[in-house]
């Protein structure tokens, strides 16, 4: 299954001078003393990528390591200027991480049962089982290290420790798998047609959802995250922001600020909470559960968004490009941030 891989990784003089208008007998000279050296300031941005690879797709660690993917590549950059380079999915769709930043785990799953896996120091590329080669759209590990590869309407399939593959088929009646990750009690995968599931011990449940509102009913779900505790998913429905509370299935609704439906989207475990990212058509906004701040700039694109708590600033991935937005959020200790006020 192994087919590529590649690793990469990426003086002043100061002179004294002394002299005098007379031809008296010169003053004894010293030699300066040394300066004090001066400690290296911690790079706190990510490097540019380089070259011509459109990525379409950025992720983190939620610490020093960022991850980029598209067009059949994978970057991992840490803040330090390392690089490591691989093959991906042609059309990156999702993301897991497991362990502790910097040497944390991560895969990413893509269109046609392409999947890309970073074991903590090379990056491998192959083929999920996925039956029809369908999209694999939800990803998460357990625990115990496995693999959980959700395909989006077929099968959900297990990668063991020793690399071996077991498959599940779905219920009837079609999932449509938008996300997966792991809460009480097992795996959830969350469906683009207001359907959740959980998972365990080889067995499917589908959740009883409340709180369903007219203005989100019948309404496709396109994105979602599940926080960092497992016990709260974020949605994107139309002009909608839900939360779902697991186990209990009880969904609220927000209406987003943004003039258009949201098109990227991201979520991060914040200092006291969630903090989530909405860009849409030039807009880019963020929510904390209680209230919606703008960030300044304009989003140029429809692909992934990454908050970077560390360092408060909100990346954007434009054709291979990364695009920064500097936030100010209490929640990211950089103070209030501009209050929205939607367009007349």
């Amino acid at each position: 299954m192994r087919i590529a891989r590649r690793l990469g990784f990426a003086v002043m003089v100061i002179a004294g001078l002394a002299g005098s208008d007379t031809w008296a007998a010169p003053a004894a000279r010293t030699r300066p003393a040394p300066a004090a050296p001066v400690a290296a300031r911690p790079r706190l941005d990510f490097p540019d990528p380089t070259g011509t690879t459109r990525f379409e797709r950025v992720w983190g660690d939620g610490a020093d390591v960022l991850v980029l993917a598209g067009d059949k590549r994978v970057l991992r950059m840490e803040r330090s200027g390392a690089i490591q380079e691989g093959t991906g999915p042609s059309n990156p769709i999702a993301f897991a991480l497991t362990g502790t930043p910097p040497t944390a785990k991560f895969a990413i799953a893509g269109t046609s049962g392409e999947l890309a896996i970073y074991d903590g120091a090379t990056l491998e590329y192959g083929l999920a089982p996925a039956l029809d080669a369908e999209a694999l759209t939800g990803i998460a590990y357990d625990s115990g290290g496995r693999l959980h590869v959700a395909g989006r309407h077929r099968a959900l399939y297990v990668r063991e420790l020793d690399a071996t593959w077991r498959t599940y088929r779905y219920p009837g009646g079609g999932v449509g798998v938008i996300a997966a990750g792991f809460g009480p009690g097992g795996l959830y995968l969350i469906g683009a047609h207001a359907r959740v599931f959980s998972f365990a011990s080889g067995q499917f449940r589908e959740l009883t959802l409340t709180g369903l509102t007219s203005a989100v009913q019948g309404a496709a779900w396109t994105h979602a995250w599940m926080n960092g505790a497992g016990d709260r998913v974020w949605i994107t429905c139309g002009k909608h922001l839900l939360t779902l509370e697991l186990p209990s299935g009880n969904l609220k609704t927000t209406p987003s600020p943004l003039f258009f439906d949201p098109s990227s989207f991201a979520g991060a475990r914040a200092h006291g909470g969630d903090l989530i990212a909405l860009g849409s058509m030039s807009e880019l906004a963020l929510y904390d559960g209680t209230g919606f701040t703008r960030v300044p700039g304009e989003v140029r694109h429809s692909g992934g968004l990454y908050i970077d708590v560390k360092q408060s600033m909100v990346y954007e991935v434009e054709w291979g490009k990364l695009n920064r937005f500097p936030v100010r959020h209490p929640r990211l200790g950089t103070g209030a941030g501009e209050a929205w006020v939607p367009r007349p």
